[in-house]
């Protein structure tokens, strides 16, 4: 009986061209994705490639000011955070001081008239170490020396 069977009726050219069709526009996209494709989507799928070179700077960021800054003993310092490549409503600044060992959490203000979060550490007495978080995504770690 399989001797008899033509090959064009067990796997008709059709639907042999038809996977073949959706296989290559799969490919296409994915290359287009990879190479210029939109947003996090783009950035992804470039990630899947070995051989091409990674941008250097990360697609989601905290961007954090002052950074690394010293004051004056009992001064007040305001830190400000920029989210890039993301939102969210809900910014923490973390900070570790000289003379402890935990980290303090406090949720930082979405800064009037700009997309950018705030927090006002007050009369700070001693150095200390600091970092923000915004929706799991952590800015590096700053030092703030009196």
């Amino acid at each position: 009986m399989a001797r008899e069977a033509e090959p064009e009726r067990i796997a008709p050219r059709k639907h042999i061209l038809s996977f073949a069709s959706v296989g290559a526009v799969s490919v296409a996209v994915l290359l287009w994705l990879g190479i210029s494709g939109p947003g996090f989507l783009g950035y992804g799928t470039s990630l899947l490639w070995g051989a091409v070179p990674h941008n250097d700077r990360p697609f989601y960021e905290v961007q954090v000011q002052p950074g690394d800054h010293t004051i004056r003993r009992k001064s007040d310092q305001v830190v400000t955070a920029r989210l890039l490549g993301f939102q969210t409503g809900r910014v923490r600044v973390f900070a570790k001081f000289q003379s402890s060992s935990k980290w303090e959490e406090a949720m930082m203000r979405p800064q009037p008239g700009s997309p950018a979060f705030e927090f006002l550490f007050a009369g700070v007495p001693e150095a200390f170490d600091y970092y923000v978080d915004a929706a799991g995504v952590r800015s590096k770690q700053f030092r703030m020396s009196v």
